[in-house]
């Protein structure tokens, strides 16, 4: 990856400032790769905070009331790099994502968007597809698309995330962009996550969406251990 230096914007929204906040952004400015475009996005007061600590190693945006998908946006609009990743909930990466997540990027233009996650759960079924970098829709019921640490190339993010969607904007953001995109997986987790939990409604409606372009019988097949709480949510 000698010749292969692009520019990484990583986004940053934060609601509130833990403890845990800081040892999020130190593990960003920990990384291995280093030409990063670190943008914090927050009210003002958090910022001030933040800016007392990190100085001019992050960009920050204000933003008057918080809404995680709104400052999102936000920082897309700001973002400069050439990929752009994220960071939500006082999520940790380990010291080698961005670099190992650029390698994969490296190594082929016909990748769009890259991600690291644990598949042994799944690896029955979807591997083939995963090594053949086959997007389907089932992957989305999975559970194996994280928030932090997914990259895209910028260009499948220039329309943003869609607003109305607050805690699936990732998924609906996949599932807007697969049919013309490929992915590839790292099979190991590099960000220790402390994502939220789904809200219920919202993801029974990604199923429902899924199932319009799905066979019911092979989502059934594909994954037994959803199969009864998919089947009470429809």
């Amino acid at each position: 990856m000698k010749d292969f230096f692009p520019k990484v914007s990583i986004i940053i929204p934060v609601e509130n400032i833990e403890e845990a906040t800081y040892q999020s952004i130190n593990s960003v400015l920990s990384q291995t790769y280093q030409n990063l475009e670190i943008i914090v996005i927050s009210r003002e007061e958090n910022l001030s905070t933040l800016k007392n600590k990190y100085e001019e190693k992050c960009m920050y945006q204000s933003i008057s009331s918080f809404d995680m998908v709104k400052a999102l946006n936000v920082g897309l609009k700001k973002k400069t790099g050439e990929y752009v990743t994220f960071l939500f909930n006082n999520d940790i990466y380990g010291p080698n994502t961005i670099e190992k997540e650029l390698l994969l990027f490296s190594s082929s233009n016909n990748i769009d968007f890259v991600f690291s996650s644990d598949l042994e759960d799944v690896k029955d079924k979807l591997n083939n597809k995963i090594q053949n970098n086959e997007f389907d829709n089932l992957i989305l019921l999975t559970g194996i698309i994280p928030l932090s640490g997914i990259m895209f190339r910028k260009e499948l993010l220039n329309k943003g995330f869609d607003e109305k969607y607050k805690t699936t904007f990732i998924e609906r953001k996949v599932e807007e962009i697969s049919s013309k995109s490929s992915f590839a997986v790292i099979d190991n987790q590099l960000v220790k996550e402390n994502a939220p939990t789904y809200k219920e409604a919202e993801l029974i409606d990604l199923w429902k969406d899924v199932l319009k372009k799905t066979n019911e019988k092979e989502i059934v097949n594909a994954y037994e251990t959803k199969t009864n709480f998919y089947k009470e949510g429809i």
